[in-house]
């Protein structure tokens, strides 16, 4: 099977669509976190973080990394301004507030998938 991947101009139009949402956040070239591995001197804890990982084997969930978005620095009234001036863009209706649903900025994003489904 071979797949044949080309690029849709509507596609690349929605991409920025949504990044143009956060103009104004500074740009992060690299991964700044501190991971609390809690105290690990300890041999004798109340709960054990070993699963077995989908071959069977033991994963000692202390032992991998983490990773995180980094936080926006926008404020509300600075993405909701960001959000109207898109969805005037777009002709879309003007939203009155920021959707919180799934965190600090709850955005819903569709298009047309080239099958004639959303």
């Amino acid at each position: 099977m071979r797949f044949n991947f080309k690029i849709q101009q509507y596609q690349t139009d929605a991409v920025d669509s949504v990044v143009s949402i956060f103009n104004g956040q500074r740009h992060y070239d690299r991964i700044t976190y501190i991971r609390d591995l809690g105290k690990t001197a300890r041999k004798t804890a109340q709960m054990s973080l070993v699963t077995p990982d989908e071959y069977g084997e033991q994963l000692d969930l202390m032992d991998e990394l983490g990773y995180k978005n980094e936080l926006i620095e926008l404020t509300d009234e600075q993405l909701l301004h960001n959000l109207r001036e898109r969805q005037t863009l777009n002709n879309i209706r003007l939203s009155d507030n920021l959707s919180r649903q799934l965190g600090r900025c709850s955005l819903d994003v569709e298009m047309e998938t080239g099958t004639g489904k959303t």
